[in-house]
């Protein structure tokens, strides 16, 4: 029994050391390391999905919360900037810059027709004053206040 053990252990150690044998060895070893480099991969990948998802709602959450400062803003100091920007009108002045103020001011508050009837009235003073900058600044204003709620030009022309 003792011989067989010994013969048995001389070819198991023969076969081990064989070409073939190391070749299996090496193919396991490449194999192991295969799955080795595509775990890493997966990690890789998983790690980088994580940090750009956390991005993505890093600027949604920034995001949001401007958006609901702005809704918040309280329609009372709107309101006290457009009585002082009117009673600055009242007082004389024809500034079209007022009154550009005045329909931005209009459109915060959801006012379509303030805002458009202030920025017409900036365009008819940039326009006697020969001021382009100004005059396309009020025509876009304009246009955007026509677009947003809905208006045509001709429902606000008087002579008509």
């Amino acid at each position: 029994m003792k011989k067989f053990f010994f013969i048995l252990s001389a070819v198991l150690s023969f076969a081990m050391t064989a070409p073939w044998a190391t070749a299996i060895a090496v193919e396991r070893v490449n194999i192991l390391e295969e799955q080795n480099i595509e775990q890493k991969i997966h990690e890789l990948s998983e790690e980088w999905q994580r940090h750009f998802v956390d991005s993505v709602n890093h600027f949604l959450e920034k995001e949001l919360t401007r958006l609901r400062k702005d809704k918040a803003e309280p329609k009372e100091g709107v309101k006290n900037q457009i009585e002082k920007y009117q009673a600055e009108l009242k007082q004389g002045s024809r500034d079209p810059e007022t009154f550009i103020a005045l329909a931005r001011l209009y459109d915060r508050m959801q006012d379509g027709a303030g805002a458009i009837i202030n920025a017409k009235k900036a365009e008819e003073i940039f326009v006697n004053q020969k001021n382009v900058k100004g005059t396309a600044e009020a025509r876009r204003s304009l246009r955007q206040y026509f677009e947003k709620y809905n208006y045509k030009p001709e429902d606000f022309d008087l002579e008509k």
